[in-house]
């Protein structure tokens, strides 16, 4: 399966890729759609990918790419739509083996509860006790971990097909 690409976000004055994303309105004057045939890439099935930012509390929509575009005569759309939680990174990806964002794992991350557009509740998620607990206390760690596991089970294949 192809990597999909993913939103983005500026949050706390950076930019980062959205582990969750915000769903586009139904309707809205400030959205079009481009051209008469919408087309879908292998890495972008949802046919489109988002800019969004969070200033002064509020969830806006800054940019869009692929079927859809917006009008240029408006600024940043206020994401009064949306309500749901928004999963921003808080750390570097600690398995780096190039999973798609939404599948990689960070020690921390940011969950950002939205309602109609406004900022309701922002929760920092640390997940360090959790990988602590399996064992994996840095990268290094789980990165041989795992390296011996996938010998082990190429090994056990081997005796098993005879190879």
């Amino acid at each position: 399966m192809t990597i999909q690409a993913s939103d983005q976000i500026r949050y706390n004055g950076k930019a980062t890729h959205l582990i969750s994303s915000p769903y586009l309105p139904k309707e809205n004057l400030g959205i079009i759609a481009r051209g008469s045939s919408l087309t879908v890439r292998s890495d972008c099935w949802k046919g489109y990918v988002s800019w969004w930012e969070i200033n002064k509390n509020k969830l806006y929509l800054s940019n869009l790419s692929g079927n859809f575009k917006m009008l240029s005569d408006k600024p940043p759309i206020l994401a009064d739509w949306y309500s749901g939680t928004l999963i921003i990174p808080g750390s570097d990806t600690i398995f780096p083996w190039g999973a798609p964002p939404e599948m990689s794992m960070h020690e921390k991350e940011i969950h950002v509860n939205i309602e109609k557009g406004l900022v309701v509740k922002t929760k920092i998620v640390d997940f360090k006790n959790e990988l602590l607990f399996m064992g994996y206390k840095h990268k290094k760690e789980y990165l041989a971990q795992h390296n011996h596991l996938v010998a082990e089970a190429r090994q056990i294949i081997k005796q098993i097909t005879g190879d």
